[in-house]
Formats: C-alpha cells, structure tokens, sequence
C-alpha cells in the first residue's frame, strides 16, 4: 500500500509477517482442525510486536499508519487465513482500547513493558447497569474472533436504567479471565479463528473502561490534532477497511496458487499440455487478477482517506459514505475473483490438502461480514450522489 519509508516499526513487521509465512501455511490446517489458531503462532505475534502497531505511542505502542496495517494482515493472512483474520480483529481493538478510553483507562490495559491482545464485538448484545463507580454488564457476544488468545475484550453494551429501559449505547472493556467462552463456532469456513461466544454475568466494570458510543461518534465530528491514527478515524468506515487486509490476502493467495497450477498442469479432456496455453485460461486468469488489483486500489483510497485527509480535518458524511462502499465493493470484487479462480483450477481444488479450497471457503466468508454488506453500502453511495442523507446506519 505504500513504502513505509517513514515508519521502520511497521517495515519491520512486514518483513517478519513474510517470514512467518511458510510456518504459517504448515500451520494452518492445524488451526482448521483444531479449530484456533495455534498458540506459538500468537506468541510469534506477540514477541515481534505486531499487537503494538496501532496503538498510541504515550502508551508504549508505534501508532502506525493504518495502510501499514492492512498491507501487515493481507502478508500474514497470504500464509494463514485464520492467523490474518485473528490479527486483523486484535490489531485494530488493541489499538482501540488505547484511543477509545480515558487515559486512566487504557493505562490499566497497557501496564508499562506488556504486549497486549484485544478482542471484541462491536454489537450491543449485552447489557450494562449504572452502578456505584461503574456498571454491571450481562449477557454473551458472538463471534468472538481470537478470544482463546485475548488477555482483555471490547464488548458492545445497551446501558439499561433500573427500570431495563435502554438509554445509552457503549463499548466495555475487561479481562478476558473475567469471562466465559461457550463452544459454538462450528462452522464451515474461517475454523481457526476460534469466533466462540464471550459471556459475563453481573460483572462489574469501573466507569474508566467504559466508552460511550455517543460520545465516540460526536469526537468523529470534531478535529484534534495529534489524535492517534485510530482516534482520529470515523470507526465504521476504518472497520471496513481494515477487514479488507484479511479479504486481500485470501484472494491474493488463491491466485498465487492458481497461477502455480495453470503453469504446470494440464486441463483434463482438452489438448493442453499446460492451463496456460489456453488463451481462454489466461483471458480468465487476467481478468480475475485485475478485479483483485481494483479491490486494492479500492482499499489504498480509503485508506488514504482515513489517514491523511483526516490530518487536518474531519471526514464529511459523503467522504464517510465513500470509504465503507471503497471497502463493500472491494469485498465484491474480491469475491467475484475467487469464483474465476476456483472455477480454472477445477475439481481437484477441492481435496482436502489443497490450500485453494480452504482460501475460497474462507474468503466466501469473511467477505460476507456485516461491514461489509455490498448491497446496503451501495445504497449508501448512491444516497451520496444524490445529496441525501447517507446515515442510514449509526456507523457512516
């Protein structure tokens, strides 16, 4: 995504995600079937540093660029899809808990010297009750990615009143030890990323790790320079995107396969010594690698966007509007490649030790998350173009 010459941190993570890749891809059927991501695989993570990358530097952290981060994902998801994902998830929360708290807060997650790993749900699927100090949070999030590894979780909360009625919406944050983790992601793509479902019941959560989703939004509205890279970026739009560096690196992977494969292999009933003496075979395989360039390009504007115009000045509704559809549309694109690419490497894709199956299974997943619902984000971007309110969701 870009040259990284001004951040040697995030070159250096680069350079250690393409390292880890061959260790990564053994791996990763170990993460399928064990259905997580393998621990060494996180204690890599954690000993070159990866978790620190978007978090405020008065915290210990590099405060990264966000293209370093997605350019980071998309390398280490191109060895496992799982581990990409894992860290995609933990990346961005960690680096939110440092710019979503109060300083007081966030300091309790960041004790001086340790590397720390988030994981969360943004979804208001529990509650939290005013009480002295703080609240009481009950209730279970789903989709957990990365929770048998996180040392603390964000959790989405409707803030309840004593009666039960809803009058605010947050995040909580607290030690994953203070948690159960139920057993439910049986699933047919995305195994090892270990997505079960977080619960709680009466814990308490001291006011300090609390962030109200108003409040949240209202500061998106507001420029203050010297924000951090994730305080300073509307967190709908800069979700979307990030979980396009996960959604790249599948697609970039099936089609390093595939091009392994057309080089070498023939097609069964046709008189091809090789795939790639069929000019229909490349037409198809050219057009499948463009589509996937034109989600990166995708990807780099709203990145950009989320950056750099964001140095000095907020992003306006439309420009919001624009960067989640950059993302949705990506997802579709990406998608789109996928079905090309599997349909030219054909049915022995298919066996169980062919990374290509895995790859498209998971990739025909990930792109389908609600952030990046495609159909919903062009409504969006047309609401845009013809000057109407695009806010049809809290997050725009």
């Amino acid at each position: 995504m870009n040259d990284m010459t001004d951040f040697s941190p995030a070159r250096t993570l680069l350079a250690a995600a393409q390292e880890m890749q061959p260790r990564l891809r053994e791996r990763a059927m170990v993460a399928e079937r064990e259905r997580v991501v393998p621990r060494e695989t996180i204690d890599e993570l954690h000993k070159a540093g990866f978790f620190k990358l978007l978090v405020p530097r008065e915290l210990g952290g590099y405060d990264g660029s966000y293209s370093d981060y997605v350019d980071i994902t998309a390398t280490l998801t191109r060895g496992c899809a799982s581990t990409g994902w894992v860290y995609m998830i933990g990346g961005y929360l960690t680096g939110a808990a440092g710019a979503y708290l109060p300083f007081e807060g966030a300091s309790e997650i960041f004790p001086a010297g340790t590397d720390v790993m988030c994981c969360g749900v943004n979804g208001p699927t529990a509650t939290a009750k005013p009480t002295e100090g703080g609240y009481l949070v009950s209730g279970s999030w789903g989709f957990g990615s990365g929770s048998a590894h996180a040392s603390w979780f964000l959790g989405g909360v409707m803030v309840t009143d004593e009666a039960g009625a809803v009058v605010n919406q947050g995040f909580v944050f607290f030690p994953m030890t203070q948690a159960k983790i139920k057993d439910t992601w049986h699933v047919t793509a995305m195994r090892g990323t270990g997505s079960n479902t977080v619960m709680v019941e009466n814990l308490f959560v001291p006011a300090k790790r609390v962030a109200m989703l108003g409040d949240r939004l209202q500061r998106e509205h507001q420029f203050h320079e010297g924000d951090s890279t994730v305080a300073r970026m509307p967190f709908g739009a800069a979700f979307g995107v990030g979980l396009m560096g996960a959604v790249l690196g599948m697609a970039e992977a099936i089609l390093d396969a595939v091009v392994a494969d057309v080089k070498k292999k023939g097609i069964t009933y046709w008189n091809f010594d090789k795939a790639s003496d069929s000019a229909t075979t490349l037409h198809k395989l050219g057009e499948a690698a463009m589509q996937i360039q034109t989600a990166r390009l995708h990807v780099k504007r709203g990145c950009y966007d989320l950056e750099e115009i964001t140095k000095t000045r907020t992003l306006t509704i439309a420009e919001r509007a624009r960067v989640r559809t950059d993302a949705a549309h990506a997802a579709q694109m990406c998608r789109t490649a996928a079905d090309t690419l599997v349909n030219l490497a054909g049915a022995s894709a298919f066996a169980e030790t062919n990374p290509i199956q895995r790859y498209w299974r998971d990739l025909g997943l990930a792109s389908r998350h609600a952030q990046l619902n495609t159909h919903l984000h062009y409504e969006v971007y047309g609401r845009a173009q013809c000057g109407m309110d695009p806010s049809i969701s809290p997050f725009i």
